[in-house]
């Protein structure tokens, strides 16, 4: 008598096990696309990590150097902050070892402002990192603890349309952060 075989059975997936998931995907799908789906060109999240960026940049550059505020190449290792511009002074082109502004597509359109401050507004940095004005070297920033809007310098980034914004601070002990 011989041996029979075994039969084996059918590897595949059965109709419920791709029903299951082709609706995973889809729920997945519908919400990486809403994401995408009516988003504006300024978000706020990313202009407050650009604006970080930018400015530790100008800092960074400022603690690894001694500067001297009537030399040209100094002058562009100041942050001017301006109605429409967040940055490195006009004119300051690749004259460091940084890239100019790079305002990004999330920085575009966008307005700027100052709390309890001017603008346009100039702030330098020490070979700390502390904030000091522009002219002299006085310290900026008011750290005083007992009035929160004051103790940091904050720049605020208002989208064109939409009026979503942003905000970044500045310590007084130079510490650049995202604050609402």
């Amino acid at each position: 008598m011989g041996t029979s075989k075994p039969l084996q059975a059918n590897s595949g997936f059965t109709v419920v096990e791709l029903i299951i998931v082709i609706i995973i995907l889809g729920i997945i799908g519908l919400s990486a696309s809403s994401r995408f789906i009516g988003a504006s060109s300024f978000s706020a999240p990313v202009a407050q990590e650009q604006a970080i960026s930018i400015i530790r940049q100008i800092q960074l550059a400022s603690m690894h150097s001694n500067y001297d505020v009537t030399t040209p190449e100094d002058q562009c290792r100041q942050l001017d902050v301006t109605l429409n511009r967040l940055g490195r002074p006009a004119g300051c082109g690749d004259a460091d070892t940084f890239s100019d502004v790079l305002i990004s597509d999330d920085l575009k359109g966008a307005t700027f402002s100052v709390t309890n401050g001017p603008i346009p507004a100039s702030i330098r940095f020490d070979l700390l990192g502390r904030p000091i004005n522009s002219v002299e070297t006085a310290r900026v920033c008011n750290n005083e603890p007992t009035d929160p809007i004051t103790s940091a310098c904050r720049i605020t980034m208002t989208a064109a349309t939409g009026g979503e914004s942003a905000s970044v601070c500045i310590n007084n002990e130079g510490f650049i952060y995202a604050c609402n």
